[in-house]
Parts: C-alpha cells; structure tokens; sequence
C-alpha cells in the first residue's frame, strides 16, 4: 500500500510516505508560518525519494485539526486538491489522535494517554486515551486549569502537556510535542491497508473546535 501524508495543523510541517509495509520516505520541519511554502516542495522531496507518483498512491492521510485555523485549511485544501487531481481517496485523521499514537509507541504501555495541544487564551485542546489507545473522551476545549477527571498513571504529550507538569502520576513527555506524518501514514497503512478494507469516501472535515482568534470586522 501507497500512503502520502502530511500536517499543517500546529508549528510544524511535515510529508511522509508509507509504502508496502514501512516508512519510505519523511520530512518534518518546525515552523510557525510558511506552511502553504513548505509543503508542496516537502511532498514533492518525499515522493521522489519514496519512489512514487501520484497515479499509484492508494491513499492520501491529512491531520483535520485541532490547531491552528490556517494551518488546518492549507492541509485540507492541499489534500483535497491532490486526491481530485489524481482520483485518490482523502482521509483524515485529527491532531490528537496522531500525537496519542507516537505516545502509544513509545511510551510507558501501563500509563494512560492525554493529547493536548496549546491552544492559548489559557486554554488547551485536549482528548485523553487508555493504554490501548480507547479514546475516553471526544476532542474538547479545556482549560489549562482543568483538573483530570479519571483516576491512574498518565502520559502526556503535546504543546500543552505541560499544564499537567504539577500533577502526580503524570509524566509530560518533551520528546512528542507536535504532530508528525510518519505516524500518521502508520495509522492510516494500519486502519485502511488491510484486504477488504473500504477506503474514505468522502473528504475530510476540519475539527476547530473554537472560534477564530481574529475578531470578525463589525457588519454594517
């Protein structure tokens, strides 16, 4: 199986390619803005190395948020185009999900999972996760204060994970801090790449799950 994947959603721009049954090729670059510059040039660098074109991708993976509300737009607009030009299905994983994943991989398999990303305003994005990855609870808003409503030994990551520094039985993991397409071509080869399997059908929609920052100008 051919994946393509890339994230915008955060301050970071990453591309990878999943082909046969392994990483074949990743790029990942930190970054606040750019975004929209960087990643037809990414894509374009791990396909090339990877071997493939457009015309043989099985899949097409991309990150539909939380972030940042630029960063969403360029990915999904950048995976929606793709997947029309080359008649490639589109799917979309969130943000969350992808960073509970490398936590899962890597981590300490008794602890529990909390994805949380920065979403400032004092407050964090946040999904939490058994150790088997059984989400616990939908993305939601929270925050930074909130206490955890579920009892044992968590692992958190992300940009917000530090607001559960202070908390006993947890550890903030500095090594997953944002959301990379290596994992999330992983996820897509492992949920989609099995015989029978139905691909997406549909384009994935953005997960903002707040307001814009910016203020609306006032209707007159």
């Amino acid at each position: 199986m051919r994946v393509l994947g890339f994230d915008t959603t955060t301050d970071a721009c990453s591309a990878a390619v999943w082909r046969g049954d392994c990483l074949a090729a990743h790029r990942f670059e930190t970054l606040r803005r750019g975004h929209v510059e960087r990643l037809v040039p990414m894509v374009t660098d791990v396909m090339a190395e990877a071997g493939v074109g457009f015309e043989t991708l099985d899949l097409i993976a991309v990150t539909t948020g939380p972030g940042t509300f630029t960063g969403i737009r360029i990915g999904l607009a950048a995976a929606r185009g793709f997947g029309l030009a080359a008649s490639v299905p589109v799917a979309g994983l969130t943000s969350l999900e992808v960073l509970a994943a490398a936590a899962c991989a890597t981590g300490d398999q008794g602890r529990g999972i909390i994805a949380a990303i920065d979403a400032r305003r004092g407050q964090i994005y946040r999904q939490a996760f058994d150790a088997a990855m059984t989400p616990l609870e939908a993305p939601c808003v929270a925050a930074q204060d909130a206490a955890l409503p579920w009892p044992g030994r968590w692992q958190a990551v992300g940009s917000g994970a530090f607001v559960y520094g202070a908390l006993p039985d947890v550890e903030v993991r500095e090594d997953v801090r944002l959301p990379d397409a290596a994992v999330l071509v992983a996820m897509a080869y492992r949920r989609f790449g099995s015989p029978g399997e139905e691909m997406p059908t549909t384009y994935p929609a953005p997960l903002y799950l707040r307001a814009p920052d910016a203020d609306l100008p006032e209707q007159v």
